[in-house]
C-alpha cells in the first residue's frame, strides 16, 4: 500500500506541472486576448465607454484568477514549513458557513443545488482564525459543488462534542453532498499537495462547474488550516459512480 501510494504521489508531481501550467495559461491566455482586443479597437478609435469597461472586467476577472492561484501555491507552501500565522478571535460557525458559501451561492442558483443548514446557530462561538476558516469551508464547500451534478443536494450540520477528560469541547462541521462521491482508496489522498482524482488531460478549469477542477490544492489547505486549530478533517464515502450518485461526506472537528 505504501509503494502505491509513493507511486500516485509521484506521478501526481508529474501531472501538477501540465495542470498548474493549464490553470495559469488561461487566465494569461484571457488577459492577453482581451488586450489586444483593447489595443486594436483604440487604434480605430471604436471603442465606446461600455465596450472598454466590459472589456476590462474580463481582464480583471482573468487576473483575479491568477491572483487566486498563486495564494493557494503560497498558503500551500506555507502548510510545508509550519510558517501559516493565524489569528484567533472569537468565532460563529453560523457566519463562517454564511460567508464560505457567499462566492458558491450563483454556482447554486445556476444549477439548482440545494443548500441547507443544521443546527450551526446553536453551536457556541469558537477560538479561531476567522478569514482562514472562511477559507476552508470554501474550499471543502466548492468541491462539494463542484462535484454534485445539477438538481443535486449540500448540507451542512453542526454538533456540540462535549469533553470527556477534561480538555477542549469540541465542535464537528458535517459537509454532506450528494454527488459522485469518492473512492475509498483516495480517502486519505486528496488531502495531499497537487492530488486530484481524474486524467489531468481532461482537466477543465472551473471553480463551480461540474467536474471542474482546480490545481488540487484545495483540501491541502483546508487540512493544514483544520490541524494548525487543534482540529482534525476526514471524508466517508462508499465510493465513486455517476450513476449511483453516493455522495460523500467531509467532516471536520475544532476546539472550542
Amino acid at each position: 500500500q505504501q509503494n502505491e501510494r509513493l507511486e500516485i504521489m509521484d506521478q501526481v508531481k508529474s501531472d501538477f506541472i501540465t495542470i498548474a501550467s493549464h490553470e495559469l495559461r488561461t487566465p494569461l491566455t484571457q488577459v492577453k486576448g482581451y488586450a489586444d482586443i483593447l489595443s486594436a479597437m483604440n487604434e480605430d478609435n471604436a471603442l465606446s465607454r461600455e465596450q472598454t469597461r466590459e472589456i476590462v472586467g474580463h481582464i480583471n476577472r482573468a487576473t483575479m484568477r491568477l491572483e487566486a492561484l498563486i495564494s493557494a501555491m503560497l498558503d500551500a507552501s506555507q502548510i510545508d514549513v509550519d510558517g501559516m500565522h493565524l489569528t484567533f478571535m472569537e468565532a460563529r460557525l453560523d457566519t463562517i458557513v454564511r460567508l464560505a458559501m457567499e462566492p458558491l451561492n450563483q454556482a447554486i442558483r445556476e444549477r439548482r443545488i440545494s443548500f441547507s443548514t443544521q443546527n450551526l446557530e446553536t453551536l457556541p462561538p469558537i477560538q479561531a482564525d476567522f478569514k482562514r476558516l472562511v477559507q476552508t469551508f470554501t474550499n471543502v464547500l466548492g468541491n462539494a459543488v463542484k462535484y454534485t451534478p445539477d438538481r443535486g443536494s449540500i448540507s451542512v450540520e453542526g454538533y456540540l462534542i462535549p469533553s470527556e477528560n477534561g480538555e477542549d469541547d469540541h465542535v464537528e462541521i458535517i459537509i454532506t453532498d450528494t454527488g459522485i462521491g469518492i473512492d475509498p482508496k483516495y480517502h486519505d489522498l486528496i488531502f495531499e499537495k497537487f492530488f486530484r482524482i481524474g486524467d489531468p488531460q481532461l482537466h477543465s478549469t472551473g471553480s463551480t462547474k461540474f467536474k471542474g477542477a482546480g490545481p488540487g490544492l484545495g483540501l491541502p489547505i483546508a487540512r493544514g488550516v483544520v490541524e494548525a486549530h487543534g482540529g482534525h478533517i476526514w471524508v466517508e464515502s462508499d465510493g465513486e459512480d455517476e450513476a449511483r450518485l453516493p455522495g460523500s461526506r467531509f467532516h471536520m472537528t475544532l476546539p472550542v
